[in-house]
């Protein structure tokens, strides 16, 4: 894979999140899908991935996912983002900035291992 490819994986992923397309964003994910949050586990499979991301848009409104780098050896793709949320209750924003590593197989996210920044 190379770095446009990715690039754009991970650009359908932050609009189908922006979008709160959940069947997209999902769909760019492998069925055994785990994600790791500072190195302990978030999520385990594209299901807990549903019902997680389902809360979250039930309290936040997703604002903006911006990549500021990307690089990628082989399958493996490492980016460095922050995403920015609004509470749906009062209206409160705020960032979360992050390092990531993850890998891509058949287009898809296979796991990914987030290294955030304490939210701003």
């Amino acid at each position: 894979m190379d770095r446009a490819e990715a690039a754009a994986l991970l650009k359908r992923r932050s609009r189908a999140w922006l979008d709160e397309d959940l069947e997209t964003y999902l769909g760019l994910t492998s069925e055994d899908y785990t994600v790791e949050a500072n190195g302990a586990v978030d999520v385990r499979g594209r299901a807990e991935l549903e019902q997680q991301v389902r809360r979250n848009y039930g309290r936040f409104r997703p604002i903006a996912w911006d990549y500021h780098e990307i690089a990628v050896h082989g399958s493996k793709v490492l980016a460095e983002w922050t995403v920015t949320m609004e509470s749906r209750t009062d209206g409160t924003r705020w960032s979360l900035h992050a390092m990531s590593v993850g890998e891509i197989q058949n287009g898809r996210l296979r796991w990914w291992r987030e290294y955030r920044l304490p939210i701003a």
